[in-house]
């Protein structure tokens, strides 16, 4: 294989991650999706969709993300079940499928759905590992960004070239979110802790 050297790295990935530094605090989780067929053209907003086809909106109230592609209503949901245990995809898709059935009644049963699920990584307050992971460490992370990827991803890359040292400084607003997402929030303490358990 290839091996690359830095004096930093960046961890990114909204899917699952696990590493000895990061236990109990970021945990995989699955997320579901029901593939239905759906025959109205993209410009329709059909009964109830509310917004032009997108390809990806969060309803409040739902916890559900979806789009109209190719012929096709995909939607996603039943998030935050652990990862740890084994997946129950045939009763989470029949949730978003039924789900979906009831909103949009012209949605024919009869043509059935297609059914997939995949793992994402969330952490135990639901917000995002932007930064350096332990004080000591040139390793930064881009972690956890629980399903919410479009959004926090997004303005997480953006911070990290100036976290990072490569670009200007934050203004004092984004650099309170800096400190306040960081992963040092759960870490503080854990590099003395290593270093002590290190010596037993």
């Amino acid at each position: 294989g290839t091996r690359y050297h830095s004096r930093k790295a960046v961890l990114c990935t909204g899917g699952l991650y696990l590493h000895p530094w990061l236990n109990g605090i970021l945990r995989p989780c699955f997320s579901y999706i029901a593939s239905i067929p759906d025959q109205r053209e993209k410009n329709e907003t059909g009964d109830g969709l509310g917004l032009p086809n997108s390809p990806n909106y969060f309803t409040f109230g739902f916890s559900h993300d979806w789009c109209n592609t190719n012929g096709r209503l995909r939607v996603s949901g039943e998030d935050h079940f652990s990862a740890l245990k084994p997946p129950r995809a045939e009763l989470r898709v029949k949730s978003l499928a039924d789900w979906c059935y009831a909103k949009y009644p012209y949605l024919d049963k009869k043509k059935g759905y297609g059914s997939w699920y995949g793992v994402y990584s969330e952490t135990v307050d639901y917000l995002p590992l932007v930064g350096r992971l332990r004080e000591d460490s040139n390793v930064f992370g881009l972690l956890g960004c629980n399903a919410w990827g479009q959004t926090t991803m997004t303005y997480g890359a953006w911070m990290l070239p100036s976290l990072l040292g490569y670009g200007p400084p934050l203004s004092s607003e984004d650099q309170k979110l800096a400190d306040f997402i960081s992963p040092l929030r759960f870490t503080t303490t854990r590099s003395k802790q290593d270093k002590n358990t290190a010596k037993l």
